[in-house]
């Protein structure tokens, strides 16, 4: 059994190209398949030290985290792909932010159609006129293939669950 805790992650430094050795990627990988078996802080932790350990070559791990993580696993995905330069590290954030986009403005839509008033969008989060209260709608898409989750929505937008 792994032991992870917050003070045993470095300093991220995402920008700086690095030559990662062998092992640091097979650790990385390690984490990503381990993390399914933690919770939270821990989760998160594990896959954004993996995702930080992962190299170039492993654009098709990070193109997964982007959709099959939660929102700030993603963001730190994305932060990881944004630099790479290969046709598949460019498609994946390309589509990961135009499937968000259409979640948000579908997201959008349903809560108006429920009579709701969402009166700004900002950082795809909706700004509801009530309070305001501000709705994290990418907390929602990385939780999109939980039935429960969507069901309020479900029954007004059904375009962009199964």
């Amino acid at each position: 059994m792994i032991t992870l805790k917050w003070t045993d992650f470095p300093e991220r430094t995402p920008q700086i190209a690095r030559t990662e050795p062998k092992e640091e990627v097979r650790t990385g990988l390690e984490l990503v398949r381990l993390a399914h078996g933690l919770t939270d802080v821990e989760l998160h932790a594990a896959l954004r030290f993996a995702i930080d350990l992962l190299s170039e070559r492993e654009v098709d791990e990070l193109a997964r985290l982007l959709v099959t993580g939660d929102e700030y696993t993603a963001r730190e995905a994305a932060a990881r792909l944004g630099p790479m330069k290969s046709p598949r590290a460019v498609d994946a954030l390309r589509q990961y932010r135009r499937e968000t986009a259409r979640f948000v403005a579908d997201g959008v839509a349903a809560l108006r159609a429920a009579g709701l008033d969402v009166t700004d969008v900002r950082l795809d989060t909706a700004c509801l006129k009530l309070g305001p209260v501000w709705l994290n709608l990418p907390t929602w898409y990385h939780r999109r293939q939980e039935r429960a989750c969507m069901a309020p929505w479900s029954a007004a937008r059904r375009s962009c669950w199964p």
